[in-house]
């Protein structure tokens, strides 16, 4: 009876983990979300070439009031950078997108993507504390991607990537994928 449980614990959590919302760093992608498969981050499929992308709202919860020395900050002024590559394979090509200043947690895309192409985006928060610019870092999932570069390169046992990665850019940046024509 206890290896049946066993066994049927595993199946599920293989099943589960073939495909699931994968952990990040920084502002969370809403839309499209970040998808880990196998520890590979994946291409998700958006619905349109002009697709309406979203991230989480800065500041989150833990973030609105930041306390030093008994006095309080607020956060304020908040606006975002968003960024995208074109991708070839697994790595970041030419970037394609540059916006800073925006001031909401989204972006529609203004000119049309290629289809059946893949991309690579990131986004970061600028704001305002007791007056002074602060700014997150650019946001990424925190597995899959890197470790095929390092096996490439010949390091066997990559740095971890993190918050600073030492590729720049990160290899880790949120990733989505335009659809292809339906052939009649």
């Amino acid at each position: 009876m206890r290896l049946k449980c066993v066994l049927i614990f595993v199946v599920l959590l293989l099943a589960t983990s073939c495909s699931m919302k994968g952990p990040v760093f920084g502002l969370k992608p809403e839309y499209p979300e970040n998808r880990i498969d196998t520890d590979e981050i994946m291409f998700v499929e958006v619905d349109s070439l002009q697709p309406t992308l979203q991230w989480e709202s800065f500041p989150r919860p833990q973030d609105l009031i930041e306390e030093k020395e008994g006095r309080l900050y607020l956060i304020r002024n908040v606006t975002y950078d968003l960024k995208i590559w074109s991708a070839e394979g697994d790595y970041l090509n030419a970037i394609i997108y540059s916006k800073k200043g925006l001031s909401e947690p989204y972006y529609k895309l203004e000119e049309p993507l290629e289809p059946c192409s893949n991309y690579f985006w990131t986004v970061r928060a600028r704001f305002e504390i007791d007056g002074k610019l602060r700014i997150t870092e650019w946001g990424i999932s925190q597995r899959g991607g890197a470790h095929q570069i390092y096996h490439h390169i010949g390091i066997k046992s990559p740095p971890t990537l993190g918050r600073r990665s030492p590729i720049v850019p990160n290899p880790n940046f949120y990733r989505f994928k335009t659809s292809c024509p339906k052939s009649n």
